[in-house]
Parts: structure tokens; sequence; C-alpha cells
């Protein structure tokens, strides 16, 4: 690697190249998942009698799928390039992926006592949002419409805030991989 005439982010961007093929493993069964659990739960012949919960569903499942595979798959291709052996870098990586799901939903259980005098409900179910299980447990359970956000509850302003979040930092860190990428690599 270090003779080669690529560049050090080439050689990184092939090296994501060969996780994307991995993601699309993951995501195929995962849409087949969601699009049959749409069709079953929300498919019914002859129309909708109630607000048709469908479509913030089906954005929700695919933008879960469409950021938060290549968001793993970045922070894991990171860490891999700041670690010196695959085992400490397969640990880190798996620790970063968990610490970062379930972190703040303990902090939130354990915290809760705490916090409650601090923060009103409404602010501790956004605190939720922070960890990337949340969006997905709610809207599985239909439940995205119950975020307060002022006299409205709709379930777009969750998913907006969540992916946007989200999505900002797979960028932040696709860049920071990539204009390091000399430095990872020891060239």
């Amino acid at each position: 690697l270090l003779t080669t005439p690529l560049t050090a982010r080439e050689i990184v961007l092939q090296k994501a190249r060969a996780l994307r093929r991995f993601m699309w493993v993951l995501a195929i069964p995962l849409l087949t998942i969601f699009g049959t659990e749409c069709w079953i739960e929300h498919g019914r012949p002859g129309g909708f009698s109630k607000p048709d919960p469908t479509a913030a569903y089906i954005v929700c499942a695919l933008l879960t799928v469409a950021i938060y595979l290549p968001l793993v798959s970045w922070l894991s291709l990171w860490i891999g390039l700041k670690m010196r052996t695959r085992f400490k870098a397969i640990m880190a990586a798996l620790a970063a992926v968990v610490g970062w799901a379930v972190g703040p939903l303990i902090i939130l259980l354990l915290g809760e006592r705490w916090l409650r005098p601090y923060l009103s409900t409404p602010n501790l179910e956004w605190f939720a949002l922070l960890s990337p299980l949340s969006v997905v447990g709610t809207n599985e359970y239909s439940q995205l419409h119950q975020f307060r956000t002022g006299s409205d509850s709709s379930a777009w302003l969750p998913i907006v805030v969540n992916f946007a979040f989200y999505g900002l930092a797979l960028l932040a860190i696709r860049h920071r991989v990539l204009s390091r990428a000399e430095r990872y690599l020891r060239r």
C-alpha cells in the first residue's frame, strides 16, 4: 500500500466500497421486514378511515437503512484505521456502536429521577433521540406522533430532527476519515 500510485483517499474509498456490498446484504432483509410489516399493519383494502401513518413509517424505515448503515460503516472504518490490530478495531467499533445506541437510553433511564426536576417530560423524550434505537423503536410501535412539539403532535418533526442529526454526523465522520486518510494510513 505504501508504494501504490493511489492516494490515501482513494485507498480509503476502496475500503469503503467493499463495505457497501456488506451494507446491501444487511439492507435487503431489513427493507423486506419493513415492507412486510407495513403491508400487514397498514395495508387495508378500501383505503384508510383515519390519518395514514404509512408514509411516516416508510420514510422513517428507508432513512434508517439509508443513514444508519453507512454511519455504522464509516464509524467502524474510522476506528479500524486508527487501531493497530484487527481485534482491537473490532472490539472498539463494537463498543462504540453499542455505546452510541444504548448509552443515551441507559443515561435516560438511570438519570430520569435526577433529570426530572430539570427537564420536563417532552424534553426527556427529545433526549432519547440521541440514541439511534429510539426512533426505530418508536416507529415500529407507531408512537412517533406522540413526541410533543408544542401544540402539534406530528410524527414528521422527530423524523426530521433525528435523521438530520445523524445525516450530519455521517457526513462529518466521512469527511474526517477522508481528509486525514494520509495520517491514518501512515503514508
